[in-house]
Protein backbone atom coordinates (compact mmCIF):
# COMPACT_ATOMS: atom_id res chain seq x y z
CA UNK A 1 0.00 0.00 0.00
CA UNK A 2 1.07 3.69 -0.95
CA UNK A 3 0.92 5.72 2.17
CA UNK A 4 -1.48 8.92 1.28
CA UNK A 5 0.22 11.91 -0.50
CA UNK A 6 1.16 15.05 1.55
CA UNK A 7 -1.40 17.52 1.72
CA UNK A 8 -1.60 20.69 3.21
CA UNK A 9 -4.95 21.66 5.05
CA UNK A 10 -5.91 24.57 6.53
CA UNK A 11 -6.93 25.52 10.05
CA UNK A 12 -9.31 29.07 9.69
CA UNK A 13 -10.05 30.87 13.11
CA UNK A 14 -12.52 33.45 13.23
CA UNK A 15 -12.63 36.36 15.35
CA UNK A 16 -15.47 38.34 16.49
CA UNK A 17 -15.22 39.46 20.20
CA UNK A 18 -14.66 39.13 23.63
CA UNK A 19 -16.72 39.43 26.64
CA UNK A 20 -15.78 39.55 29.64
CA UNK A 21 -11.90 41.01 29.21
CA UNK A 22 -10.05 42.38 32.64
CA UNK A 23 -8.74 45.82 32.12
CA UNK A 24 -4.78 45.46 32.66
CA UNK A 25 -4.51 49.30 32.24
CA UNK A 26 -3.82 51.96 34.71
CA UNK A 27 -7.10 54.26 33.46
CA UNK A 28 -9.09 51.05 33.55
CA UNK A 29 -8.91 49.78 30.06
CA UNK A 30 -7.40 47.34 28.17
CA UNK A 31 -5.86 47.51 24.68
CA UNK A 32 -6.79 44.19 23.42
CA UNK A 33 -5.25 41.86 20.76
CA UNK A 34 -5.95 38.46 19.94
CA UNK A 35 -3.46 35.56 19.27
CA UNK A 36 -4.10 32.27 17.93
CA UNK A 37 -1.02 29.94 18.42
CA UNK A 38 -0.57 26.91 16.34
CA UNK A 39 2.45 24.59 16.36
CA UNK A 40 4.45 27.25 18.02
CA UNK A 41 3.57 29.85 14.83
CA UNK A 42 1.28 32.70 15.93
CA UNK A 43 -0.95 35.04 14.24
CA UNK A 44 -2.47 38.29 15.88
CA UNK A 45 -5.63 40.14 15.04
CA UNK A 46 -5.42 43.71 14.96
CA UNK A 47 -5.93 46.11 18.14
CA UNK A 48 -8.52 47.04 19.76
CA UNK A 49 -7.74 50.25 21.24
CA UNK A 50 -9.13 51.29 24.51
CA UNK A 51 -11.59 48.96 25.08
CA UNK A 52 -13.56 50.10 28.76
CA UNK A 53 -16.36 47.50 29.34
CA UNK A 54 -14.38 43.73 28.79
CA UNK A 55 -16.04 43.90 25.01
CA UNK A 56 -13.41 44.49 22.49
CA UNK A 57 -14.86 44.33 18.91
CA UNK A 58 -12.94 42.49 15.79
CA UNK A 59 -13.77 40.82 12.51
CA UNK A 60 -10.68 38.45 12.14
CA UNK A 61 -10.16 35.67 10.37
CA UNK A 62 -6.68 33.76 10.86
CA UNK A 63 -5.44 31.25 8.83
CA UNK A 64 -2.74 28.88 9.94
CA UNK A 65 -1.65 25.60 7.39
CA UNK A 66 -1.28 22.17 8.70
CA UNK A 67 0.94 20.08 6.74
CA UNK A 68 -0.51 16.22 6.77
CA UNK A 69 0.48 13.76 7.01
CA UNK A 70 1.71 13.68 10.99
CA UNK A 71 3.39 11.29 12.97
CA UNK A 72 0.72 9.87 15.78
CA UNK A 73 2.69 11.71 18.11
CA UNK A 74 2.38 14.89 17.17
CA UNK A 75 -0.38 15.93 18.33
CA UNK A 76 -1.98 19.87 17.33
CA UNK A 77 -2.20 22.03 20.06
CA UNK A 78 -3.87 25.55 19.41
CA UNK A 79 -3.93 27.93 22.12
CA UNK A 80 -5.93 31.49 22.05
CA UNK A 81 -4.34 34.13 24.21
CA UNK A 82 -5.97 37.83 24.78
CA UNK A 83 -3.26 40.31 24.97
CA UNK A 84 -3.23 43.80 26.54
CA UNK A 85 -0.37 46.08 24.39
CA UNK A 86 1.90 48.06 25.98
CA UNK A 87 4.12 50.36 23.69
CA UNK A 88 6.76 50.84 25.90
CA UNK A 89 7.26 47.94 27.94
CA UNK A 90 6.02 43.99 26.93
CA UNK A 91 2.53 43.51 26.36
CA UNK A 92 0.58 41.76 28.91
CA UNK A 93 -1.46 38.33 28.32
CA UNK A 94 -4.99 38.89 30.10
CA UNK A 95 -5.86 35.39 29.24
CA UNK A 96 -5.50 32.33 27.35
CA UNK A 97 -7.19 28.80 25.94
Amino acid sequence: MEPDPPENLELHVSIFGTRDLPMADIEGTSDAYISVILDDHAEETDTHWRCTDGKASFNYRIIHTIKTPRKKEDSIMVRIQAWDRDILTSSDVLCEW
